[in-house]
């Protein structure tokens, strides 16, 4: 009897997992509680990224989802003009975004060795974690936590229940 966590049949192979890896990139830009964020982008990034990294070798899953969160990261500070652009502030974007990777390469190095109800709980525990240790190391603060964007006018006019 195979473990239904770890049979291969559950995951894509060959060129499909990259689809997924595509869609985690495309739904990064979306996820990084910016002026044009989605809530449920937040999740959903983080879901196709580790569909991408279950399906994939160790370091090419890490690597690829490092990659995809670094670009989405670089590019919400960098197009939503949050602070002057540069070296420091590029570095500080790759260390985050590879912080915030560690969960996915946790939990594709343990959900197989786990049973089922375990292993579902490894990405969200040390994705908490890990975000209380950017919050209590960063320069930024919960910068990429979704507690960080305070809401613009446009948002509070379209939630606000006064005229």
């Amino acid at each position: 009897m195979t473990n239904s966590v770890t049979d291969p049949g559950r995951f894509a192979v060959g060129w499909r997992k990259y689809l997924w890896l595509a869609a985690g990139a495309a739904l990064g830009g979306f996820a990084l509680h910016n002026d044009w964020s989605i809530s449920i982008a937040g999740w959903l990034f983080l879901i196709c990224l580790m569909r991408f990294t279950r399906s994939s070798g160790i370091l090419l899953g890490f690597g690829c989802s490092w990659l995809a969160s670094a670009v989405a990261t670089v590019v919400f500070l960098f197009a939503g003009n949050r602070f002057s652009f540069g070296p420091i502030l590029f570095g500080c974007c790759l260390a985050i975004s590879t912080i915030l990777t560690l969960p996915l390469l946790v939990d594709r190095l343990l959900f197989a060795r786990l049973t089922p109800l375990l292993a579902t709980l490894i990405f969200p525990t040390t994705r908490v974690a890990t975000e209380f240790l950017v919050a209590a190391v960063s320069p930024f603060g919960t910068i990429f936590s979704a507690h960080w964007r305070a809401p613009s006018r446009r948002t509070c006019r379209c939630c606000s229940w006064s005229r």
